[in-house]
């Protein structure tokens, strides 16, 4: 009897710790899913600069690129609803909107010097 209660026990154990480090592990990815999508909320519904733009525009080209995110026929990368990054640009004297597309084909050099101190 007591032989079945310790195999109980252990069985119990290797569940709970199993449970345990599955949770710890899902916890940890939620935080560092916060922390990534923390970098790109802080530009979300204000005006920013083109410097600024630069930078989330450089970080999301990174990111699209970690994941080899695939590309459509016109250069900009598809929307594969789990690791790709769109982004939609307003600039605050135009009504045209960008796509991080169009500031990959203009090249970064050339949009930042036209357009680092404009507001988006």
């Amino acid at each position: 009897m007591k032989k079945i209660i310790i195999w109980i026990f252990i069985v119990f154990l290797v569940i709970i710790v199993s449970f345990w480090m599955w949770y710890h592990k899902n916890l940890q990815n939620l935080r560092s899913i916060k922390s990534f999508n923390s970098e790109f909320e802080i530009f979300l519904e204000r005006e920013i600069t083109g410097v600024d733009l630069t930078t989330v525009m450089n970080r999301a080209i990174e990111n699209n690129h970690q994941y080899e995110v695939p590309k459509n026929e016109d250069g900009t990368y598809q929307n594969d609803g789990k690791n790709s990054i769109e982004i939609m640009i307003k600039p605050t004297e135009e009504r045209k909107i960008l796509s991080n597309g169009s500031f990959r084909k203009s090249g970064n050099e050339r949009f930042y010097k036209e357009f680092r101190r404009s507001g988006f």
